[in-house]
C-alpha cells in the first residue's frame, strides 16, 4: 500500500500522543530538550554572526539565520518535541479523528510550556558562561530582541502566520525526504528563510529573550514582562493558525478519502 505524507503525519503524531498518556515525564523531558536545542542553536548563530556586524551588518543576519537551523535540524534528528511542528501534526491527526481536539490541545500547550522551560533552563547556563557574561549592549542579541519587541500586535500576528508556515513547509518536506544529508539540507533552506526575514517564532522567542533575561535584560527599555507576554500571546495565536490551520487542517483537507490526488 502506498504510503502517503498524511499517513506519516498521523503515524509521527500517534506515537507522540501514546507517549504524552502513557508517560508525560518522559514526553515532558523531549519537550524541555528541545527547547535546549533550539536555545544552544540560537546562542550558537548569534556569535558566530556578532563577528559579521562591523564588516556588514546584511551579511551577519544571513550568518545568523544558517546557523541558528541547527538546533531546529537537532531536534528533528534527536526527536525533541517542538510545539510550532506538532501544532501541524495534532491538527491534521485530529481532523482526521485519531484523537479529540481537546487531547491535541492538552499536549500542545504542554509542549509548549516544557519549551519555554527549557529554553530558560539553558539560558540560565549560558549566561554563566565567559562569552555570554561579557557581551553589552551593542551585541547583535540586544538589537534583535529589541526589534521583536517593537513590532506592533498587528504586525506580530502576520509574520507569526507566516513564520510557521515556513517552519511546516520544512517539516512536511523533511519527512517525505529519506537520505539524511538531503534532510540536512533542505531542513537548512527552509528554516533560514523565516529567520532571516526576521519573522516570529514562539520556541525561537523563548530562546532569545531568556538569553537577554540571563545576559543583561536592563540593555533594553522594551524588556518587559508585559511587552514579552504580549509577543508570546500573540505569536502563538499566529503559529497555530499558519501552523495548525494553514498547513495542517488545509492539507488534511486536500488529502481526504473522496481525492483523487494524494500527497
Amino acid at each position: 500500500m502506498e504510503q502517503h505524507l498524511m499517513n506519516t503525519i498521523t503515524t509521527v503524531a500517534g506515537m507522540k500522543m501514546r507517549l504524552f498518556e502513557e508517560n508525560i515525564l518522559k514526553y515532558g523531558v523531549r519537550c524541555l530538550f528541545a527547547g535546549i536545542y533550539l536555545t544552544i542553536g540560537t546562542a550558537f548563530g548569534l556569535v558566530a554572526a556578532q563577528g559579521f556586524v562591523e564588516f556588514s551588518p546584511a551579511i551577519a543576519r544571513v550568518v545568523y539565520a544558517i546557523f541558528f537551523t541547527i538546533g531546529l535540524i537537532v531536534i528533528v534528528f534527536l526527536n525533541g518535541e517542538l510545539a510550532t511542528s506538532n501544532m501541524m501534526m495534532m491538527t491534521i491527526s485530529a481532523h482526521r479523528k485519531f484523537f479529540s481536539y481537546k487531547k491535541a490541545a492538552q499536549l500542545l500547550l504542554f509542549c509548549t510550556l516544557g519549551n519555554l522551560i527549557g529554553a530558560y533552563a539553558i539560558s540560565f547556563l549560558l549566561g554563566q558562561t565567559t562569552i555570554f557574561n561579557a557581551i553589552d549592549s551593542s551585541h547583535l542579541l540586544y538589537a534583535l530582541a529589541d526589534g521583536k519587541l517593537a513590532k506592533s500586535v498587528g504586525r506580530l500576528f502576520i509574520e507569526a502566520i507566516i513564520a510557521n508556515i515556513i517552519v511546516n513547509i520544512g517539516i512536511m518536506g523533511m519527512l517525505r525526504t529519506k537520505e539524511f544529508i538531503a534532510k540536512f539540507i533542505y531542513l537548512m533552506g527552509t528554516i533560514s528563510i523565516f529567520v532571516l526575514l526576521g519573522y516570529e517564532h514562539l520556541i525561537a522567542n523563548f530562546s532569545m529573550f531568556g538569553i537577554v533575561q540571563f545576559t543583561n535584560p536592563g540593555a533594553l527599555e522594551s524588556f518587559t514582562a508585559s511587552t514579552i507576554l504580549i509577543n508570546w500571546i500573540i505569536v502563538l495565536i499566529g503559529n497555530y493558525i499558519g501552523g495548525g490551520l494553514i498547513m495542517g487542517l488545509t492539507h488534511s483537507w486536500l488529502n481526504q478519502n473522496n481525492s483523487q490526488y494524494f500527497d
